[in-house]
């Protein structure tokens, strides 16, 4: 969602008003680091703020934010009389949230891969003798314990980083 005009609407109608960031922060019950980072276009506020605003200024700060290029940036309640601005911001805040819940889903497989493979490692070193002697009866092979726990030690590794 591109914030740019709402910022500098608040911007504007702020100023208009004789308001300081400090004195608009303190009406809204937030930070002033929040409203620069709503003028600056880092941030949108929630759907109470957005009302507070709207009332505060006697304007529909709703009609600032491109919900979505059909409208152009501007909501028609009759276009979609069923979907009301807060729910189209409830729902991208919600997809928000699962995407970055998929992620740190993926990090937690990552983890798991990376102790098992680390587990593995340390039962093929400690029973290659077993595994190459006795199981396969191919003591010829025993050159490749090393390289193989060396193997599983770096997929360990890898897996186990942050993507």
């Amino acid at each position: 969602m591109d914030c740019t005009r709402f910022g500098n609407k608040l911007n504007y109608y702020r100023e208009r008003n004789d308001m300081t960031e400090k004195d608009l922060a303190r009406k809204l019950g937030v930070t002033v680091r929040m409203v620069e980072k709503w003028e600056n276009s880092e941030a949108v506020p929630n759907d109470r703020i957005i009302q507070k605003l709207s009332d505060m200024f006697g304007v529909d700060f709703w009609n600032y934010l491109d919900l979505d290029e059909k409208h152009g940036g501007r909501h028609d309640p009759d276009d979609e009389p069923d979907r009301s601005p807060f729910e189209i911001m409830r729902e991208n805040r919600a997809q928000r949230k699962m995407n970055g819940r998929s992620a740190s889903s993926n990090q937690s497989m990552g983890k798991v891969l990376s102790i098992l493979l680390a587990v593995l490692a340390a039962v093929f070193f400690l029973l290659d003798d077993f595994i190459f002697y006795d199981l396969l009866h191919r003591p010829e092979l025993s050159y490749l314990s090393l390289p193989v726990v060396i193997l599983l030690l770096v997929l360990s590794s890898i897996a186990g980083r942050k993507k």
